[in-house]
């Protein structure tokens, strides 16, 4: 029921009834509890995910784990999903990802330098703020969601096709999810894709 050991604070009581009225799974009722998966560290949803991730690829006939690709996604790497997925290849250019609290932004990423950090971050600090930006691409940076502008380089501007100087947070969020890149990768919990047509409390 609860998946995540690392987030699934009430796995053990449900397990404990689970065990209590005789169901028939047992301690794995809630299988993120003391005795179960840690999903983060063996990243099976994400592993699963990265599976479907390579089919579509393959579709088009590139070989992701060989080629690199560009990506756009919504979480960061202390995450089970996003953190995990993106150590998936080592071929990614993440140019953009974004969570509730901060918008990364890496133009024109190496991706065996950015791999690199990424999995720094998984393996200790994981948020967006601790990323070394020495290792950030020319006009990126991490930026916090409450500023009330966000400075627009040319880089950015260049990459994310942005004609002003400045943008709000949610305006420059806006404009990451609408830049043409190989892959979208949704690792955030309570992310929504709408069409045009369809208002936001309706997708929610």
């Amino acid at each position: 029921v609860a998946a995540d050991k690392g987030t699934a604070t009430f796995s053990d009581i449900a397990n404990e009834i689970s065990n209590k009225v005789s169901f028939w799974l047992g301690d794995a009722f809630a299988s993120g509890g003391s005795n179960g998966y840690d999903h983060k560290k063996l990243g099976i949803t994400a592993r699963g995910a990265w599976i479907a991730v390579r089919r579509h690829f393959w579709e088009l006939g590139i070989d992701c784990q060989n080629t690199p690709i560009s990506v756009v996604g919504v979480g960061d790497m202390a995450g089970d999903v996003f953190g995990n997925g993106m150590l998936q290849s080592q071929k990614i250019c993440l140019m953009a990802a974004f969570n509730h609290k901060h918008i990364f932004l890496d133009p024109t990423p190496n991706p065996e330098i950015s791999y690199g950090e990424r999995q720094r971050l998984f393996s200790s600090l994981g948020a967006w703020e601790n990323y070394d930006l020495s290792k950030i691409s020319k006009g990126g940076g991490v930026y916090d969601r409450s500023a009330k502008i966000i400075e627009i380089t040319p880089e950015v501007a260049n990459i994310f096709n942005i004609d002003v100087p400045d943008l709000s947070p949610d305006e420059l969020v806006s404009k990451i999810l609408q830049t043409q890149v190989d892959l979208l990768f949704f690792g955030g919990i309570g992310t929504f894709i709408k069409s045009q047509i369809e208002s936001h409390t309706a997708v929610a």
